[in-house]
């Protein structure tokens, strides 16, 4: 049927057999999404209030950065963090001109 689990010996001079190995299931726990930043935060807030014609046309890595004044690579990398979380969706366009939008159908 199986193979029996593999034991270990002692390290004294008895070499009697030690309890059996473990299996190796779920040894190393899942990876973590990591927590939504105070910036992003701040974002999603201001994003979601509808503050007026600001984000009208989505938000963008330069809007970020005077929101939150993060720096250029910050503000790109959280802004893909919150496209990867599922916050944000990308707005038609791309390049240096890309634009982000609260993903409020799939929240």
């Amino acid at each position: 049927m199986g193979v029996p689990p593999k034991t270990k010996t002692r390290g004294g001079a008895s070499g009697a057999p030690a309890q059996a190995t473990p299996p190796y299931a779920a040894t190393t726990p899942a990876p973590q999404r990591a927590p939504v930043t105070e910036r992003q935060v701040k974002l999603l807030n201001r994003l979601l209030d509808g503050a007026g014609e600001e984000f009208e046309h989505g938000i963008n890595a330069r809007k970020y950065i005077a929101l939150t004044g993060a720096s250029k690579p910050t503000a790109t990398r959280d802004l893909a963090d919150l496209l990867e979380k599922g916050c944000l969706t990308k707005l038609p366009g791309g390049g240096r001109s890309t634009r982000y939008a609260v993903a409020l159908d799939e929240m």
